[in-house]
């Protein structure tokens, strides 16, 4: 699979869209390789689905015309004879190359009405995708608050060698058992997309 941001074409980028928001397994951070969103943590992918969120508009739109890339584009096997009762295969064919005429047009305003329901409501299009449904599943109660952890952490922002805002923190941090946590926090390993 490639990822938004690697393809070079328009289609090809939209395509990569199409399919990246269809999965529910991997999460590409900005700049860095693809990781899978069981390894990430709450206030990580709470941020991550609120990134998803504010692009809605936009990706609604690459979305649908990723959709059309991929339905154009897919291809199965032909048989074009057989030999000895087996079949001979012939080259790969656009599976909606045979189509006709009013088969096209239903394909066509399918497309359509599913574009214009993105259009009319994109953040609610946005949360029914594998991916988004993947980053915001079971997530805690107090997510928001613990994601804000992450934009003024000084140990995260290099501002401190601690972790100051342990209060908000220690419903995720692994050593949150102990009653002072700064000196063992090692939770600036991430990099989440920011909430604010």
């Amino acid at each position: 699979m490639s990822y938004p941001g690697t393809s070079t074409g328009v289609m090809d980028e939209c395509l990569a869209w199409f399919k990246y928001l269809s999965q529910e397994a991997t999460w590409v951070p900005n700049g860095r390789p693809p990781l899978r969103v069981s390894e990430m943590d709450a206030a990580w992918r709470h941020n991550a689905a609120n990134w998803l969120l504010r692009q809605a508009g936009t990706l609604a739109m690459r979305f649908g015309i990723g959709e059309i890339a991929f339905i154009y584009s897919t291809t199965a096997p032909t048989v074009i004879s057989d030999a000895n009762g087996e079949p001979v295969p012939g080259p790969d064919m656009p599976v909606f190359a045979p189509m006709g005429e009013m088969a096209q047009d239903a394909l066509e305003r399918e497309l359509d009405g599913s574009q214009q329901a993105r259009d009319a409501d994109p953040e609610g299009w946005l949360k029914t995708t594998p991916l988004y449904q993947a980053l915001v599943k079971d997530l805690p109660d107090n997510i928001a608050a613990l994601a804000r952890h992450w934009s003024d952490c000084d140990l995260r922002t290099g501002k401190g060698t601690a972790c100051t805002c342990w209060k908000r923190h220690l419903s995720e941090c692994p050593v949150s058992g102990l009653r002072d946590i700064t000196a063992h926090c090692h939770c600036n390993d991430n990099s989440p997309e920011w909430t604010l």
